[in-house]
């Protein structure tokens, strides 16, 4: 049985249920989007549900992205992911949130809960604050020198929704940024969809560079770019990622078992690549 690394799950817990994706409206939307109906634990914004969906699709670890957005997003603060981890051990990892116009502050408090709370890199919304950028942008490279120093990565999120037009979650920004930063390990969430085909090119150019499309990969167009790439230019470059509560778990996980990939390359994509972008071999 394949074991799974869940990238990009948000728990109905703390300043998470105050973010439009637990809102009905939302999270509705969001699945709905795919083609797919909410799942039982999201209805109900249940803990317990959520655990026990995690154990039938085998995922034994959620990655939380933190935010501190001034858009619909909304700000998941990295005081309540610190409480989460703290609470379930072993079961969560989190990313520490940030936002550029809150200064050198921000960069600190990054750097000190991933070297004081063990926090796995950091996640960044360029379309998402005060004023929407590009991940390149010069305002956000001191975020990129604390994941190089810690040595995890900038997990960028670069998709159709956020952001004042479809143009800020293209591929062309992902490409200047893996050659200012070569040795900086970047995962790019929601997979500058609808891009697709543009970030596959990126990826086969730069290898510091890692795909997760997570919600809008199976069943999506654009799926067979996404899924052409595991096994070519992204190979041990591909991680999963439900983007729960926006798409349920069991049909996240069951959705990449149905796409016809080896045995090692569906290893690669469910657990091995995000072993080791989140180290967990030398924890």
């Amino acid at each position: 049985m394949t074991r799974v690394i869940d990238f990009r799950l948000r728990p109905p817990l703390h300043s998470y249920l105050k973010t439009a994706i637990w809102e009905k409206a939302g999270f509705t939307r969001f699945n709905r989007l795919q083609g797919v109906e909410p799942a039982p634990s999201v209805v109900a914004q249940s803990v317990d549900l959520m655990f026990r969906e995690m154990d039938e699709a085998n995922i034994e670890i959620g990655v939380m992205n933190g935010r501190q957005c001034t858009d619909f997003r909304g700000e998941v603060t990295n005081a309540d992911l610190a409480e989460i981890c703290n609470l379930y051990p072993g079961r969560f990892y989190a990313q520490a949130g940030v936002n550029p116009f809150r200064g050198k502050q921000s960069e600190k408090e990054a750097d000190s809960f991933i070297r004081d709370y063990g926090f796995k890199g950091i996640a960044i919304d360029p379309g998402g604050y005060e004023e929407h950028m590009h991940a390149d942008d010069e305002r956000l490279f001191g975020f990129y020198e604390v994941c190089l120093k810690h040595d995890y990565p900038a997990v960028l999120t670069l998709g159709p929704m956020g952001g004042n037009g479809i143009h800020f979650g293209g591929a062309l920004q992902v490409d200047r940024l893996a050659a200012r930063f070569p040795d900086l390990k970047i995962v790019v969430s929601h997979g500058c969809w609808p891009y697709a085909l543009e970030l596959c090119g990126v990826v086969a150019r730069r290898p510091n560079v890692y795909l997760m499309p997570d919600m809008y990969h199976v069943g999506l167009p654009g799926e067979e770019h996404y899924t052409r790439a595991i096994s070519t230019v992204a190979q041990e470059r591909f991680v999963f990622a439900s983007a729960y509560p926006s798409r349920p778990l069991g049909v996240a996980v069951d959705g990449y078992k149905s796409l016809g990939l080896s045995e090692n390359h569906l290893a690669d994509v469910l657990w091995n690549t995000a072993a080791r972008l989140l180290k967990l071999n030398s924890d």
